[in-house]
Parts: C-alpha cells; sequence; structure tokens
C-alpha cells in the first residue's frame, strides 16, 4: 500500500467501503464539521460504533462482500487495514472526511477514537517503512512523511486530523478561529440529520453545465441543483436511505418534484420493468420544502436482500428477452422517449398534451406548442421519430403514447 494511501486510510476507506456522525466533538465541545474548513466542498461521516455494533448492518455488509475477490467479510476488511496501514480500525468510533473536488491533494479526515499516540505514529512508520518526522504549527505537534505530504495531527487525547499536510493545517486554522465550512454545503449536512453516515457536496456549476440544453423543460430545474446529500440509518428494525438536493429557490424545488411525480408515474408503463423496481419506486416518498427537495426511502433488511436477489434475476431476464426480440428494442425506446417527452410537455404547459386537439386524445401534434415558447420537437424531442411512421404515434384519454397502426411491433394499441 502506498504512503499517501497509508495516510489517507481513514478517508478512503471508510467513506469508500463503509458507511455519519454529526455529535463528534473535540475536547472543548467542537462539532467535528465546525472543524471543516471553508475551503472544503464535499464532507462525509461515518459513525464506527453504531455500525460495527448492529447485526443487521454486518450481515448486509459481508453479503455484499462474500461476492467480492476479498476481502470476504468486514473482519477480514478490517484486518488487512490493520495489517497494511498498522491501524486497528476497531479502535475508532467516529470519521468525518472533508476534501475540495477541484484539488486531489486537497483530502483530510478528523478522527475520534480510542488510541495509544505513540503506538499509533509506531504502527504508522512500521507500515511505511520509515521514519516520520515532526513539526510545530500554532502549539500542535504535526507528524509528516519527508517523502510526501500527508500529515497526522492529534488535537486531543482521542482525536486526530489526518491527510494531506495543507488541509491539516486548515483544520487546525479553523480551531483556532479560522472561517469554517458554510454554505451550502453546511447546511445540506446539518439537514441530513443523525445518521450513521452521511455525506453532503457542492455541486459545481460546471457540472450543471455540461448537462444538455436538448433536455425537456420539465427537467432542466434540475440544471439548478446547488448542493446534493445522501444519509444512510437505521430506525427501529427499518434501513433508512434519505437524498436531499437543494435548489436556488422553492420554485426551481417545486419544478423538480413536478418532473420527479411526472417521471415516476410514467415508469409504471415501461415495458418489461422489474415488478421489484416498481415496488421500490412506488415506496419513495418525496416532499418539499422550501428550496430543499428530499426522496427518502425506508426497509427491512429482508426486503432490501430479497431486492438485491429478485432484482439481479429480474434484469437478467429483461437482457435475455431483449437479445431475443432484437427488432423491437428500437420502437420501444421511441416509445419510451416519446412517453417521457409527453409527460414534461404536459406538466410545462400547465395540464395541455401535444395532440391536434390539445386535450382531446388524438394524433401526435409533432409542431405543438407549449404556451413558453417550446414546441414539443425541438424542445422536448430533437426530431420526429422514424418509427411513427410505421407505427402512428397518438396519445389516449390518459395520456398514454399508443400506436394506431396495428403493424407496429411495441406498445399498446389505441382504443
Amino acid at each position: 500500500m502506498g504512503k499517501k494511501v497509508i495516510f489517507l486510510f481513514m478517508a478512503i476507506v471508510l467513506v469508500a467501503g463503509l458507511g455519519g456522525v454529526i455529535g463528534c466533538e473535540t475536547e472543548k465541545g467542537i462539532a467535528a464539521i465546525d472543524l471543516v474548513p471553508q475551503t472544503a466542498n464535499l464532507a462525509a461521516s461515518v459513525n464506527l460504533n453504531r455500525i460495527f455494533a448492529d447485526e443487521d448492518v454486518l450481515d448486509i455488509i459481508n453479503e455484499i462482500a462474500a461476492n467480492l475477490e476479498e476481502p470476504k467479510t468486514v473482519d477480514e476488511l478490517l484486518d488487512q487495514v490493520k495489517e497494511k496501514a498498522g491501524v486497528d480500525l476497531r479502535d475508532f468510533s467516529e470519521v468525518l472526511v472533508f476534501g475540495d473536488f477541484e484539488s486531489e491533494d486537497y483530502l483530510g479526515a478528523i478522527v475520534k477514537g480510542d488510541f495509544d499516540q505513540a503506538a499509533l505514529i509506531d504502527s504508522i512508520e512500521s507500515a511505511i517503512g520509515e521514519e516520520l518526522s515532526s513539526s510545530d504549527y500554532k502549539g500542535y505537534e504535526i507528524y509528516s512523511s519527508p517523502s510526501d505530504e500527508r500529515a497526522v495531527c492529534f488535537l486531543s487525547s482521542d482525536t486526530i486530523l489526518v491527510g494531506s499536510r495543507v488541509a491539516v493545517k486548515d483544520a487546525i486554522d479553523v480551531k483556532e478561529g479560522a472561517p469554517s465550512l458554510d454554505e451550502p454545503i453546511y447546511g445540506t449536512y446539518n439537514a441530513l440529520g443523525d445518521a450513521w453516515f452521511t455525506v453532503a457536496a457542492e455541486v459545481p456549476a460546471e457540472a450543471m453545465a455540461e448537462i444538455p440544453e436538448e433536455v425537456p423543460p420539465g427537467l432542466r430545474a434540475f440544471r439548478n441543483i446547488e448542493a446534493i446529500g445522501f444519509s444512510f440509518n437505521k430506525i427501529g428494525v427499518n434501513l433508512s436511505f434519505q437524498l436531499k438536493l437543494l435548489f436556488p429557490d422553492s420554485a426551481s424545488a417545486e419544478d423538480a418534484k413536478g418532473a420527479f411525480d411526472a417521471l415516476k408515474d410514467m415508469l409504471a408503463f415501461v415495458p418489461d420493468i422489474p415488478e421489484e423496481a416498481m415496488e421500490i419506486v412506488d415506496r419513495l416518498v418525496m416532499s418539499q420544502s422550501g428550496s430543499w427537495l428530499t426522496i427518502s426511502l425506508e426497509a427491512t433488511k429482508a426486503e432490501i436482500r430479497d431486492w438485491a436477489r429478485d432484482l439481479g434475476t429480474a434484469f437478467q431476464d429483461m437482457e435475455d428477452i431483449w437479445e431475443e426480440q432484437p427488432g423491437d428494442t428500437a420502437c420501444e425506446a421511441d416509445e419510451i422517449a416519446i412517453q417521457t417527452a409527453v409527460y414534461a410537455f404536459y406538466y410545462e404547459s400547465g395540464g395541455d398534451w401535444p395532440t391536434t386537439d390539445f386535450n382531446a386524445p388524438g394524433d401526435i401534434n409533432w409542431a405543438a406548442t407549449d404556451g413558453l415558447g417550446g414546441t414539443f420537437v425541438g424542445d422536448y424531442l430533437i426530431e420526429i421519430l422514424e418509427s411513427d411512421n410505421i407505427c402512428d404515434w397518438h396519445i389516449d384519454a390518459e395520456g398514454m403514447v399508443c400506436a394506431d397502426n396495428a403493424d407496429c411491433p411495441c406498445g399498446i394499441q389505441c382504443p
């Protein structure tokens, strides 16, 4: 294991392999999130104590690991980290990782646990094969490798900083009064509550700008996402998953919720969607409050295990069906694309269908306008799809795309 990986084992292994805690505090009662530098645009935390103590979660992790080449169990993972990095993650209770998307070298972690300072340093030196040098920074001793920019600093008897030297120093600066993490990540992180695993990240404007202009207007609200958060928790016997999206204002969040609702409705009519997938979709709870859009799901361990098993089989069956009917897939893809565009048009126009007579069922009017300057072909679809020559696509009284030609190789026939 490389020296950089060893110094960053807490950030990489914990966040990628396990799964927050808001109440991580130093000896001065400072929450870990309040030690994160303002420079960061990502914060993620994990509560190891609660995860390691819960048999349901360990069972799920072990079942996933059993399908990997190695490690096969959580214990094997922990043993590998101890062997290669010289530390036993069982000694750690909580960790909060922070970083900057724009810099590969800016990554740090605030870790709490029960460990011996001298023994930990000895273990790390043994693992990397060289002695760490130490230096003073604002009254704190920083240990670092002479050959790279990674560092370790003990803030207190049970709290340490680990990561790139600049990230460690920035966190010390915050403790001494420098500006800490602010909006939108700070609010997103705290809005997720006290969970076992929490991650909050600012969405770069450049990433949103890469969403193509051809996206139907009803889905363009997602180009305005400012921050995204995800949490995993256990509530009673249920495992809980929560996704939070932050928009610039309540109108944008409401638009996004409407687009989600339309997409959810549309999935019910997509051919060959596994029943288990639709069960998950139906269980999703969506709510909008101000500029926040929240999507959550709760399920028991048994349900998650069943979904994982059944969906694997169902998607394989779908693949087999598509391989057996290669001629139909293009037609079905057209049907789905048109139906998606129809829902988006209906939502954006305030209740009109893109038919010759708008609200009445009938032949699709490819030149229909939504009242806001958008046209069905051009803003919702790139072009009139070739399958219309065979299927003669219409919209029925329920707003569903149907084929008015019996020779159409896919879709439902119009009444």
